[in-house]
């Protein structure tokens, strides 16, 4: 999540801007030479990239004639730098008509920029020069909110995961026509295709799945594999409710279920980064944190279980790339007696980066809160126990791609907007090697309310738990985890933070909080957490009011059902704007009792469609179940027909 100025004048003008300024196909068909794509490159291959998998990332390497090179896609100044990383220099800056999110260099010598807030992705051609400016090819227009992109082995399909419009789409890599698009759970981030070209797999923000795209066929099917915990769980047995199918006594009453004593597995989080091997039938690596949301039966003392065990540990799940099987040793948490109070100070609880050095056989992943590059063996059946060294990297890694042939990495660093290069040749955690160089980067002039929110950033992503959390645990990009937690108010789930928090207050799901600040001091003193300093708190406090939600496309104002929604969500009988404000976006401020002996605060339902699960402890699933039944305490919908709740949803999902 960048620190948007808005966009920069004197921006990259793209050659086109949506998808007919191609055609699909690759021409008319007439007898006519056929033109070249419009995204085509125009002059000859200049780059050839250096990563063979295949994979996006916000940093990536290049060969260009007897020269490496960088590029840097900058969220915040909305560029592509270019960097020679053997001289340590920067040559170039390419302005961009938006926020980059990753870039790839594909083998014909193009890069692949997204755009994440325009929904879009760029395709630019190196100058002859290095030194000069990307020269722009062409645009198309992808689902809201790409992030990711990958590409297959055979160099013919271009994959986009896409955050807020929930989908992986295919595009022909060729002329950029879309070939597929295909409908994903919540938050999918990493993609990576497998060494045969079969399948790709996409990591989720939230959710505890890793979706598999099979790619033989036209229909694409999407298949779900879990990667929470399983099997020998570790973690001491708790009393938690466990499903049972109905049973019956003598008399043919129904016996009610009970809680029984079982170990409740943690929940998989933070799936922002992938990688794979490089050999055939290799495996996928993609690092993640498990949750203990603590007992849903008891109340907490804070977020989380009431134990002493750590509430995050990493892990790095591994699959199969040909038989999609999770390696299950990669998802058991093992936690050792010493680490029973809190996690390390320095574990890598935020991962957004992932990279495989196939010469050293190590996975690198970039950590954002603790600033370090960890190297894994990639080969060991839990490679987060296996760590081999690590580096630390300036602030903010978002980005990391390895140059193999010439043993060593280079990491973007977002916040300190800073490029490290990491020598590989050391594979030992007593071996220091060559010390990391770093390469600071051009920037705008920073007015003095960006160093604020630039701080206030900084402190959104760094521990502040006794435990090890950071905001952006519980919030990842500024939204929320999906998880529902014990709290000392009872069960809870985790709000949505980015563009939510102007004008709602107070806050909490109780509306304790009549200000941020205090709402901020109850949630530190609930994590253990040491109380920030008066520019620290008010750093934290800009930067999260100003977080941006997601940029999704304007919804059809002219469609019947959206008409007819919206009028029901108006209507006096149903009640839903009486709360919630006339679009869902400006909340009463009041609090209801909902339950016996409980309050709730009124929530916006800015981006409601993202934010499953739904009510304040996160008991339905989907806008289905919470419209079918509601009757009377938050609204009254049940008694709608059904083309009216489809109505009604399809309103709730355009707010």
């Amino acid at each position: 999540m960048g620190l948007s100025r808005g966009l920069r004048s004197g921006a990259l003008a793209l050659g086109c801007a949506t998808l007919s300024c191609f055609l699909a196909d690759g021409g008319p068909k007439s007898t006519a030479p056929t033109p070249p794509p419009a995204c085509a490159r125009r002059g000859p291959a200049r780059v050839a990239p250096l990563d063979a998998t295949g994979a996006g990332s916000t940093i990536a390497v290049a060969r260009f004639g007897d020269r490496t090179l960088a590029y840097v896609a900058d969220e915040d100044d909305h560029d592509v730098h270019t960097v020679d990383v053997d001289s340590r220099r920067e040559l170039a800056t390419t302005p961009i008509a938006g926020t980059p999110s990753q870039l790839l260099v594909t083998k014909d010598g193009r890069l692949v920029v997204l755009v994440r807030d325009q929904a879009r992705a760029v395709v630019l051609e190196p100058a002859p020069a290095a030194e000069a400016p990307l020269d722009s090819l062409c645009a198309v227009d992808t689902p809201d909110e790409p992030v990711s992109l990958a590409m297959t082995p055979d160099e013919k399909t271009l994959l986009v995961s896409t955050g807020w419009g929930h989908s992986l789409t295919g595009y022909d890599a060729a002329t950029l026509g879309r070939t597929f698009d295909r409908s994903l759970p919540r938050e999918p981030r990493g993609v990576m295709v497998s060494t045969d070209g079969s399948q790709a797999f996409v990591t989720h923000a939230v959710g505890g799945q890793m979706s598999v795209v099979d790619l033989t066929t036209d229909l694409h099917a999407v298949s779900a594999v879990a990667v929470g915990e399983q099997g020998d769980l570790r973690t001491p047995a708790r009393l938690a409710l466990v499903p049972r199918t109905n049973e019956f006594d003598d008399h043919g009453d129904l016996i009610k279920k009970k809680p029984i004593l079982a170990a409740t597995p943690r929940q998989a989080c933070q799936g922002f980064a992938i990688a794979r091997s490089t050999e055939p039938g290799g495996r996928i690596l993609a690092p993640e944190v498990l949750v203990d949301t603590g007992d849903p039966t008891e109340h907490s003392n804070g977020y989380g279980n009431a134990a002493r065990l750590p509430t995050e540990l990493p892990t790095i799940a591994v699959l199969d790339d040909a038989t999609r099987e999770p390696l299950e040793a990669s998802l058991t948490v093992q936690v050792a007696p010493d680490r029973r109070v809190r996690n390390e100070p320095d574990e890598c609880l935020l991962p957004r980066a992932a990279a495989v050095d196939t010469v050293g056989g190590t996975l690198l992943v970039a950590c954002l809160g603790i600033d370090s590059v960890i190297a894994y063996d990639a080969a060991s059946a839990q490679p987060a126990n296996a760590e081999l060294r690590r580096w630390d990297v300036a602030s903010g890694p978002t980005g990391i791609a390895v140059d193999a042939v010439a043993r060593r990495s280079v990491v973007w660093s977002q916040y300190d907007r800073t490029v490290t290069v990491l020598s590989l040749g050391a594979q030992r955690l007593d071996d220091p090697g060559e010390r990391p160089t770093r390469i600071s980067l051009s920037r705008l002039a920073q007015p003095a309310d960006d160093r604020d929110l630039a701080l206030g950033r900084e402190l959104f992503h760094r521990s502040i738990a006794r435990d090890g959390r950071a905001c952006a645990s519980c919030h990842p990009d500024g939204r929320d985890d999906g998880l529902v937690w014990a709290t000392p108010d009872g069960t809870r789930q985790t709000p949505s933070l980015a563009g939510r928090l102007a004008d709602t207050a107070p806050y909490a799901w109780n509306g304790s909080g009549e200000t941020i600040e205090a709402h901020l001091a109850n949630t530190f003193a609930r994590l253990n957490a040491q109380a920030l300093g008066r520019r620290d708190l008010d750093a934290l406090v800009g930067y999260a009011m100003t977080m941006a939600g997601p940029t999704a496309s304007p919804s059809d104002t002219t469609s019947r059902e959206l008409a007819r929604g919206r009028e029901i969500f108006h209507a006096s009988e149903t009640g839903c704007s009486g709360c919630h404000g006339l679009d869902g976006q400006a909340p009463d401020g009041l609090r209801h009792a909902l339950e016996e002996k409980a309050e709730f605060d009124t929530p916006s339902l800015r981006f409601v469609s993202g934010t499953a699960p739904y009510f304040h402890d996160g008991r339905f699933a989907s806008f289905d179940q919470m419209l079918a039944a509601t009757d009377g305490s938050m609204g009254k919908t049940s008694q709608l027909s059904a083309e009216d709740k489809r109505a009604l949803e399809t309103y709730l999902r355009s707010l």
